[in-house]
């Protein structure tokens, strides 16, 4: 079972995300989203925990051969505090180099690392990944912006 109820949410970010194989660019944000407005703070919580009607979990595959560069970028933030960040470029980035599908869209990826989440009764830190291909946005991106650059 999993428990949300404590989650605090330590750290966004969010990153524009194109198709490489076909010009696309990816567009890193210069820093994590500025979490001090509560009304923001509440939306960004609710937006990464709020609408799972039961939760969804992915476990990596290891294998000797290739390194799952998602769960290494993922690994790096949990074995030292501070590396989020680093971290969230390198989930970007190896999404960019995976879109290689004509289908795919560009769209805004957000990376988020919450604290306080108890699964099966042991808290846990916890990264969440969710690319939105909307072109119905609930958190407009300005570039050029600190936050997205």
């Amino acid at each position: 079972m999993v428990d949300y109820s404590n989650a605090s949410l330590q750290a966004v970010t969010v990153h524009i995300v194109g198709n490489k194989a076909i010009g696309d660019e990816l567009q890193l944000s210069g820093a994590p989203i500025d979490t001090s407005d509560i009304r923001l703070y509440d939306l960004l919580h609710k937006f990464f925990l709020g609408n799972f009607a039961a939760p969804e979990f992915y476990s990596f595959i290891k294998s000797e051969e290739t390194v799952n560069p998602v769960e290494a970028a993922a690994k790096s933030t949990f074995d030292s505090n501070g590396l989020f960040f680093p971290s969230s470029i390198n989930i970007a980035r190896a999404l960019y180099e995976l879109s290689e599908n004509l289908g795919y869209k560009e769209g805004a990826l957000y990376v988020a690392h919450f604290k306080g989440i108890y699964l099966d009764e042991e808290e846990v830190d916890v990264i969440g990944i969710v690319k939105s291909e909307s072109t119905e946005s609930f958190l407009v991106l300005e570039e050029g912006k600190p936050a997205m650059k």
